[in-house]
Parts: structure tokens; sequence; C-alpha cells
């Protein structure tokens, strides 16, 4: 297979982490435009070129990605990580609003356009099902920009695909990594009253999407990057209770998380039900590795 090269901005992550190497065993020659060089440098080989982003080297970027075959778009503050200040949510959302204008921008100048653009976003988009329509609140409405602004952007003969994102679950970093360190404590801690929908995906599953909306052509507009078998939050805290040390399973009242979350935060992320399918995967024969990600898992 001739070496062909895709640019992936926000690749220092952990989707972005396991997508370089995968990417890269495909034969693509993989760019990373990044705001954390040292970090990139010590995360990626060297034979990944990397590239400070957004400021000052739109020239030497242009005339190394000439031959651009996609750009995957990864950018956006973690939602997780901080408290939900003023502050910290203006930067969840502009994070995300303004990596999908400053790509266009880029594009714009290259030369020679990429073929597709593949665009991270969340289920977030969605009340407690498929069908149940756009959801309320800060997350829904970070989604509806972000979405909003991407759907904007017109390039002729690009290709976009939007993939939202469920729960990502990887052993090495996010959600699952977490809850496996504080379950090995002794207790396995389940939110609330455990039976709020809990959509995931195994992070395996999720890269071969990304490359799926890379080589099929006839992918084009919104995808549910989601496994078909959504758990409740009990059922999923008892499941992992099995793969590590937790001796007792409690369900720890919506208050407690609200406290030391803030109860946005907490009523959103942790406490909130979203039984999202991936209805148009399926209707695309998109081959999903759906083994119970729980058997996979090391003790």
């Amino acid at each position: 297979m001739q070496n062909k090269s895709i640019l992936i901005a926000g690749a220092t992550g952990f989707v972005g982490q396991a997508l370089v190497p995968y990417l890269m065993d495909k034969g693509y020659d993989v760019k990373i435009l990044t705001r954390n060089i040292s970090t990139a440098k010590k995360v990626f080989p060297h034979n990944v070129a990397i590239y400070k982003w957004p400021e000052g080297n739109e020239k030497a970027l242009l005339g190394t990605n000439k031959g651009c075959e996609a750009i995957i778009n990864l950018v956006g503050a973690n939602i997780g990580e901080k408290r939900w200040t003023k502050n910290y949510k203006n930067k969840i959302l502009s994070s995300r609003v303004n990596s999908v204008k400053n790509i266009e921008e880029l594009v714009k100048l290259m030369p020679n356009k990429p073929k597709v653009w593949v665009q991270a976003s969340a289920i977030g988009y969605f009340g407690d099902d498929n069908n149940a329509g756009r959801a309320s609140g800060f997350l829904a409405n970070v989604v509806k920009q972000w979405e909003t602004v991407f759907k904007a952007v017109q390039i002729k003969g690009l290709r976009k695909v939007t993939l939202r994102f469920g729960v990502v679950l990887s052993q090495q970093s996010g959600m699952l990594h977490q809850m496996k360190k504080v379950f090995n404590m002794g207790v396995a801690v389940c939110p609330g009253n455990g039976k709020q929908i809990f959509s995931w995906i195994h992070i395996e599953d999720l890269v071969s999407a990304i490359y799926q909306s890379i080589i099929n052509e006839d992918w084009h507009g919104d995808f549910n990057a989601v496994a078909p078998n959504a758990l409740s939050m009990w059922d999923f805290t008892k499941q992992l209770q099995t793969k590590t040390k937790a001796v007792i399973a409690l369900k720890i009242p919506a208050f407690v998380f609200q406290l030391f979350l803030g109860k946005e935060k907490a009523n959103e992320l942790m406490l909130a039900s979203q039984h999202v399918l991936p209805t148009k995967l399926l209707k695309n024969n998109f081959k999903y590795r759906f083994q119970y990600f729980i058997d996979t898992l090391e003790d």
C-alpha cells in the first residue's frame, strides 16, 4: 500500500494515543497537530511528525501535508478533569468550537485538500435515548454548538463524518482505569440509584470506527459510536467488581457526588441516563467486535 498522510489534532489524549499506532500499522504517515510539543514527543515515536498548533507554523505545516489523505479532530478540554467553574466551562466549549474553525482555515489554505474530515463529538447530544431528541443542559449545548460549527464547514470535495462517542473504555486510561483503581481499594462504588443507562464503546472499537470513517467513501454525516449493549450503571458496577479487589458494591447517594463534583457536573456526567444505540453503524454493516468487554479485562 502506498504511504498516505493523516493529520490528527488532539492526538495526545488516550483516544489519540491508541489511534496513532493503529493507523501507522495500516501504512499511514501520521502527523500530529498539538499545543504541547514536549508531551507529544514523549508519547509518540520519532517517525511521527509533530507540529505546533494553532499559532505560527502554517507554512511549514502546509509544505509537509500536500498529500494529506484525511484530518481527524479529537481536540477538546477534558470534561471530567476539573470542577465546572465558569472559566472551565468556557474552556470546554471554546476548545471544541475553535478547533473546528482553526482546522477549517487550515484546510482552505492547503494546496491539495484532504478527502475526509473525521470530527469527534459526543452522545451528550441526546436525551435519554436516540428518539428523545436533543437533551438540555450544558453538555448538550456544547455538542450542539460544536456540531453546528462543523456542519457549516463548506469545502469542495471534502467528505465529513461526525462520530458521537459514548463513554470510551480503556484499561490504560479514562473512566474505566480510574474506576478500577477505586474499586481495588475494596469497595465498588455506584453513583446514585444505579438505574441510569450507560452507553459505552471499547477503545479498540472506537479506533476501528475512526479508520472505517476514513476508508469508506459512502460514510458521511453523523454516527453514534457506541456498543449495542448499553448497561445500567449498577450492572456495570457489579460486572466491573468481578475484575477488581472490591469485596462489596454500594450505591452512593446522588448528593455525595453533587457535593464533591458540583451539582451540574455530577448530574450530567454521573447521574444522567443515556440509552444510545449505534443504529447507523449497524445499517452500514460496521463490524464492531461486540464481545462483552468485561471478559477481556485483566484482573
